[in-house]
């Protein structure tokens, strides 16, 4: 990949965070700040001051005198996350309804029911229907602040197979609910989907010992 030299810490904070998030990094795995910066043929300081901004938000853990480490989340930090984010979608579900994009609804409930080589990935899905939720309320600080906590969620929530496609059915329900003006039937199809959500971070995050 090519880096173009206007805006290159913020290229630079682009890679990372997705291959923060796409699991390249994985948490608690210190990042390679000098193989980065060898990778695009530039100097340590674009990568560290990319990894500072990425620590301001939460995704990444400068330690001093060591290097920038992926953010691990403790059982209590992530069912945290997830009761905020649960205020969040429930709120914004009830209060804006009708703002709801029903188009994005529509493809929720296309892709979701495709088959795997067909269908858009399943993080674009997750991350088109629960953010529609939010969107629909135009407050840009309101959807600024939802995101990032989105970003932190996909840190800890490792999804399995089987989990994809139970979370395809959900989703196909909630975005139903809603193209069928449901409010009362989305609503209870989206706690029931978050609260099973919840159960399989901690079941995960148990097993792997971080709790």
């Amino acid at each position: 990949m090519s880096i173009v030299t206007d805006s290159l810490q913020e290229q630079i904070r682009v890679i990372i965070k997705e291959r923060i998030l796409g699991k390249i990094y994985l948490p608690g795995e210190q990042i390679p700040t000098k193989e980065i910066a060898q990778e695009f043929g530039i100097s340590n300081m674009p990568v560290r001051n990319s990894l500072q901004e990425l620590a301001s938000l939460g995704l990444v853990v400068n330690r001093e005198r060591v290097g920038f480490f992926v953010k691990r989340f403790n059982l209590d930090e992530a069912l945290k996350i997830m009761e905020v984010r649960e205020l969040y979608e429930t709120y914004s579900l009830e209060k804006y309804f009708n703002n709801i994009n029903r188009n994005e609804m529509q493809i929720i409930c296309e892709q979701s029911a495709l088959g795997e080589d067909k269908k858009i990935c399943f993080r674009k899905l997750d991350i088109l229907l629960h953010g529609a939720l939010v969107k629909a309320s135009n407050n840009d600080y309101f959807i600024d602040v939802y995101m990032k906590l989105q970003n932190l969620i996909e840190l800890f929530a490792n999804i399995s197979n089987a989990y994809e496609h139970l979370a395809n059915r959900e989703h196909i329900d909630i975005a139903t609910a809603i193209l069928n003006s449901d409010c009362a039937g989305a609503l209870q199809a989206l706690k029931s989907h978050l609260f099973r959500v919840s159960k399989e971070i901690e079941d995960v995050i148990v097993s792997e010992g971080n709790n």
